[in-house]
């Protein structure tokens, strides 16, 4: 998670800046391959198949690539509604003001969703037939489940783009919380919690109560025990809020501030 910080980052960055300059895309481009690199070097240490490491890096690109693009786009989104952007401290007053929502942008964004869900399902449809080979105990009898959307092949871009999505609401979240004075440290205590709630969620698509996995020449462990999975979400909700705390403060220290137009910096 810290080592995939530099994404986050950019896609707030590219969202809710209101000028973007060829230095901002430059440094943002920098950050990201430098970002990717570490990333795959810590996380593929002792691949040495030449062939699958290529493909599990190309497949970490998707997932990077499409947090970007759908992070970006929910943070613009986001920044028609609310207003929010990052302003420079130093020369505010000559940067552009930030777009409201409107009804063409409205319908842009539903007609985008659109077209994203129904190429989705065109091309990676599961049918049951296929799910059943996935699930432990045999595919479970009434309605359609998270399988007939989710296929676990697509799991690796499906969760860069649920992650793009729910990256905007939590950086929003915490920076009106930050402006709660007193009451930041209650309020950052209970977000934590509540993105330890949606992570747990994410993770349900694919790893839900019944014991889901491809055939492997692995042993998996199958003692699920509740209390370690809340203690693991709660420990991820509150690392992610603090590092999403420690980049929006880093913002400022380089002469950035997050809010509305006119408002003070975050205290």
């Amino acid at each position: 998670m810290i080592l995939f910080a530099p994404a986050p980052i950019v896609a707030i960055w590219f969202g809710w800046r209101t000028r973007l300059r060829f230095e901002d895309w430059l440094v943002a481009s920098l950050s990201i391959l430098v970002g990717f690199l570490v990333w795959n070097s810590v996380m593929l240490q002792g691949l040495n198949d030449p062939v699958q490491f290529r493909e599990v890096v190309s497949k970490n690109a998707v997932h990077w690539f499409l947090f970007l693009i759908v992070g970006t786009a929910t943070a613009r989104s986001i920044q028609w509604a609310s207003r929010i952007g990052i302003w420079s401290m130093v020369s505010c007053d000559d940067e552009p003001e930030t777009k409201a929502l409107s009804v063409i942008r409205l319908m842009g964004i539903t007609a985008t969703v659109a077209v994203f869900a129904v190429s989705y399902r065109a091309i990676f449809h599961a049918s049951l037939e296929e799910a059943k080979s996935w699930i432990y105990m045999g595919a479970p009898s009434g309605p359609m489940h998270w399988y007939s959307w989710f296929p676990l092949r697509s799991k690796i871009w499906v969760s860069g783009a649920i992650g793009g999505v729910l990256i905007g609401f939590h950086w929003y979240a915490v920076v009106v919380i930050l402006r709660l004075g007193s009451y930041r440290m209650p309020g950052l205590v209970l977000w934590s919690i509540a993105v330890a709630g949606l992570r747990w969620s994410a993770n349900q698509i694919y790893w839900g109560e019944i014991p889901i996995w491809i055939d492997l020449p692995i042993t998996i462990d199958l003692d699920f025990r509740p209390s370690q999975i809340a203690i693991q979400m709660l420990v991820e909700g509150t690392l992610q809020t603090l590092i999403t705390c420690v980049s929006i403060y880093g913002l400022r220290g380089c002469g950035f501030r997050i809010g509305k137009r006119g408002r003070a910096p975050l205290p």
